[in-house]
């Protein structure tokens, strides 16, 4: 279909930042930086393409001091359940 063929020349999203490096976060952290809250990371200080526990792409955000905070954040139209991960934290 024209669809699809369309489809097959666009890039994934995270392209646009692809030499940042790529940090991979668990379902407690991804949430709680969605949430606009801080997050302790063992990393680099510097600017990362970030990764939810699926594997996908949700924005950028920035080390300093020890601490991940967001930076861009994309609106998916899906949210993690959140609520949940916090009642089972």
């Amino acid at each position: 279909s024209d669809l699809g063929s369309r489809s097959a020349l666009l890039n994934p999203i995270d392209t646009l930042v692809s030499a940042l490096e790529r940090l991979g976060l668990d379902g407690a952290a991804r949430c709680a930086v969605r949430e606009g809250r801080q997050v302790a990371m063992d990393a680099p200080a510097g600017f990362y393409r970030l990764y939810g526990p699926e594997g996908a792409f949700f924005g950028v955000g920035t080390v300093a001091q020890g601490r991940l905070s967001a930076r861009r954040l994309l609106a998916t139209g899906k949210r993690p359940a959140c609520a949940a991960i916090r009642r089972n934290a």
